[in-house]
């Protein structure tokens, strides 16, 4: 099946003028940070389940405040970044 080369030129110009659009979003930014953020959180998930993973409450995070992870920021500080609450770090440490 052939086309014709009108449809094959405009094909090419929807899709130069979709990864220009998608390059402004700023939607591959986002989600590098994103991923970047999680791989900082593996990470510590190492140490946090060597230390029992610990339970915190949601007003000071003290348990986990000396569990200290790349780049010099806590597990505090990556939780908070995050939006996590205590399960959602314990289901993402996969914590028994």
């Amino acid at each position: 099946m052939e086309y014709p080369i009108t449809k094959i030129i405009a094909f090419i110009i929807f899709i130069i003028v979709l990864l220009i659009l998608i390059s402004f979003t700023g939607i591959p930014t986002l989600l590098g940070k994103q991923i970047n953020l999680q791989q900082q959180l593996r990470d510590c998930c190492n140490q946090y389940v060597r230390n029992g993973c610990p339970e915190f409450s949601a007003i000071d995070y003290s348990p986990i405040l000396g569990i200290s992870c790349a780049d010099s920021k806590s597990l505090r500080d990556l939780v908070v970044e995050a939006d996590m609450d205590y399960q959602s770090l314990k289901n993402f440490c996969y914590c028994p």
